[in-house]
């Protein structure tokens, strides 16, 4: 499995990937990539941003957290 993660730096990856390793998750690769060069990495962005809204309480997040948690497009755990 390849994890990306955003903003990470050369220096980081080994680092972070060793921990990933010493949690349990089967990691092959880390590697960095900007916000710019990965439409996922945007879609992942945006979306970790609306999650924080909604656990920082602002209202226009309710009603549509709700519906993602309804249709499994978000899970909490």
């Amino acid at each position: 499995m390849v994890v990306y993660i955003d903003g990470l730096s050369k220096h980081m990856v080994n680092v972070v990937g060793v921990g990933l390793r010493r949690y349990g998750l089967m990691v092959g690769k880390v590697k960095g990539l900007k916000d710019e060069q990965s439409a996922l990495i945007r879609l992942s962005d945006a979306v970790a941003g609306f999650v924080r809204d909604y656990l920082e309480g602002q209202d226009y997040t309710k009603k549509y957290y709700a519906e993602l948690l309804k249709v499994g497009a978000v899970i909490e755990v």
